[in-house]
């Protein structure tokens, strides 16, 4: 009989245990994935190929300073007024990339 409450209990252990593992991996991915695909609801891209995830500086509702945005196109470095705007590092969706000045969104260098 006490073989019996043992084996019981042995299972009820593996069972919290693994529920307790699947919780914590929901909560990790969950987290994970809100700080990457994370669009600062209040933060604007005004550049429609790198529009979508971003993470960043804001100011008045339009990234400004130090982000990352990736939509089409991806875009890391300095941002002003929702634009990529100074040092950067664009890639295009193809592979290619940039790594220089942008005005405004456009290569501004060689």
């Amino acid at each position: 009989m006490s073989y019996k409450i043992t084996s019981i209990q042995s299972n009820l252990f593996l069972i919290k245990t693994t529920f307790i593992k699947w919780v914590l991996l929901f909560l990790v991915c969950m987290t994970t994935l809100n700080s990457v695909f994370a669009q600062n609801a209040d933060c604007v891209i005004l550049m429609d190929a790198i529009k979508g995830a971003y993470s960043g500086d804001c100011k008045n509702g339009k990234a400004n300073g130090i982000g990352k945005a990736a939509g089409i196109d991806s875009y890391e470095g300095q941002f002003v007024e929702g634009y990529p705007e100074g040092k950067g590092m664009y890639i295009w969706k193809d592979g290619h990339y940039y790594i220089g000045q942008l005005k405004k969104g456009k290569l501004n260098g060689t």
